[in-house]
């Protein structure tokens, strides 16, 4: 009991940000669905659109593509000798081959749990995820409600009614 508490104050202070980002998430998340959201799904949610999960692998020719398009742009700088061109190119091949055969090591605060989440949320046909008008949460409605909500309003004719010109 006593190694899992000392692992756990280890996590906390090598992560501090974890725990705010759990107090927090439900600031960031509205929900206006009948489906019940999980906690993981809250949290997971809350990091909003822009939110992008890094890559698991790296693939060759864009890696190889990414390199030449750098050298493209160093190339027109005037080295003092051949050597140190050549010594660039050597690195740049060095480097590239590193980066592919390197494990990526990933240390952020979402866990195993957050992307499982994420994907059951956006593999589930009946809730919508809306950007709200102003800031950048997330809205949660259902499909039903959203679309009955929308039809309500365009047929009321006392919201909807033409500019005065």
């Amino acid at each position: 009991m006593n190694s899992i508490k000392l692992r756990l104050e280890k996590f906390r202070t090598k992560f501090p940000l974890y725990d705010e980002f759990l107090r927090k998430a439900t600031k960031f998340v509205q929900n206006l669905s009948t489906t019940e959201l999980s906690r993981p799904q809250v949290e997971a949610s809350s990091l909003g659109f822009n939110f992008k999960c890094p890559p698991k692998n790296v693939h060759k020719i864009y890696l190889q593509a990414s390199f030449e398009q750098l050298y493209e742009q160093i190339s027109e700088l005037t080295p003092y000798c051949d050597d140190n061109r050549n010594w660039f190119k050597a690195k740049r091949v060095d480097l590239a081959q590193s980066f592919l055969t390197a494990a990526i090591q990933q240390q952020g605060i979402l866990r195993h749990k957050h992307y499982q989440s994420l994907k059951q949320l956006w593999n589930n046909p009946n809730l919508w995820l809306l950007k709200p008008d102003k800031e950048q949460n997330v809205v949660m409605t259902g499909k039903e409600e959203y679309i009955t909500k929308v039809i309500n309003i365009l047929e009321d004719r006392d919201k909807s009614k033409p500019a005065p010109k």
